[in-house]
């Protein structure tokens, strides 16, 4: 069985970000400033529809600590007008992917 291996680039941006609702009950969520860093958990997955890349945002503040904002970040493929519906990608389709974040 044939395999293709998929390269998928990540993006490392920085960004600052004061304050942002995060849609929980008209709350309002202090969100940090600082360097947001897509990282994926493999650089090539197989184009059959199964192998999965995962991935986590990082955002390091003025201080230099890490803090995963995963979860409150959207994750897009360059091409898409949509972002991905979780931290995963897949695809059927042989080809160099880019991929960045938002927070």
């Amino acid at each position: 069985m044939r395999y293709f291996k998929t390269v998928i680039l990540c993006i490392i941006a920085a960004i600052s970000i004061c304050a942002c609702g995060n849609g929980n009950e008209g709350e309002n969520k202090v969100l940090l400033e600082g360097t947001l860093e897509l990282v994926a958990d493999k650089e090539q997955l197989r184009s059959d529809g199964e192998d999965v890349v995962v991935f986590t945002v990082i955002l390091t503040d003025s201080k230099g600590v890490e803090h995963d904002v995963t979860e409150d970040a959207e994750i897009y493929v360059v091409g898409n007008q949509t972002s991905l519906s979780s931290n995963m990608f897949t695809t059927q389709t042989e080809g160099k992917y880019v991929v960045y974040a938002v927070y």
